[in-house]
């Protein structure tokens, strides 16, 4: 795992929320590094994709809103009752409503 700084991802996301991209240059494409449709294609990505938390108490690390809610776009979160690190196995009637309510408003 690489370990950054709640700071520098923070900063990141701020840059990434304000940046203004130039117009391409007709016909360079990746000629002159990585393309300009696809590099907003990513950073849109990043900010902007539905995100889903499941916490399970039996998880050794659990997710805090908070924190998730500053770089993700969190739009399901779920506190569970039961269930750990494998709840597709160890829950699997909680594990499966839970993905289907994530997807639902997604459909």
């Amino acid at each position: 795992m690489v370990d950054v700084p709640e700071d520098v991802l923070t900063d990141l996301s701020e840059r990434l929320r304000r940046t203004r991209f130039p117009n391409e240059i007709p016909g360079i494409g990746w000629q002159q590094g990585i393309g300009l449709d696809y590099l907003r294609e990513i950073v849109r990505y990043w900010l902007d994709v539905p995100t889903g938390v499941a916490n399970y108490p039996g998880e050794l690390i659990r997710s805090l809103r908070p924190h998730a809610e500053r770089f993700f776009n969190i739009v399901h979160w779920s506190e569970l009752p039961c269930g750990g690190h494998f709840p597709a196995m160890e829950v699997p009637d909680i594990f499966v409503e839970d993905v289907r309510a994530f997807f639902r408003p997604l459909r």
